[in-house]
């Protein structure tokens, strides 16, 4: 009786991965995956948290460039592509100043005015 109460409104794993036509060693192998790359992730974070103290408006191709070291020191291989999509996950990249009029003055002394689009 008490295994029944307790199983009533739970499944065990089992279940949920026969359900989904998967095999329990799958789960149990991409929870390893994920929790290696989010231990990855929070790394370079803290690595990229650290460097923007200093330089906050660095950009992902400078910085990939300028924690090349520190990357290699903490056992890291991160590409650009990778430190773009992680950087973006957690919100973390520079957006470009917005300079959208800009008045410039000719030696005739007529003004024009140059609108930049962002692209």
């Amino acid at each position: 009786m008490k295994a029944k109460q307790k199983s009533r409104g739970s499944a065990s794993l089992s279940a949920i991965t026969a359900y989904f036509g998967l095999k329990r060693d799958a789960y149990y192998k991409y929870k390893h995956r994920e929790d290696q790359r989010s231990e990855v992730e929070n790394k370079v974070v803290a690595i990229v948290k650290k460097r923007r103290r200093s330089l906050p408006r660095e950009g992902v191709r400078k910085l990939t460039r300028s924690l090349d070291k520190e990357f290699t020191n903490a056992h890291l291989k991160i590409g650009r592509d990778t430190l773009f999509n992680i950087l973006r996950k957690y919100d973390m990249l520079t957006l470009r100043k917005n300079t959208a009029l800009e008045q410039r003055t000719h030696y005739t002394g007529s003004t024009s005015i140059r609108i930049s689009l962002k692209m």
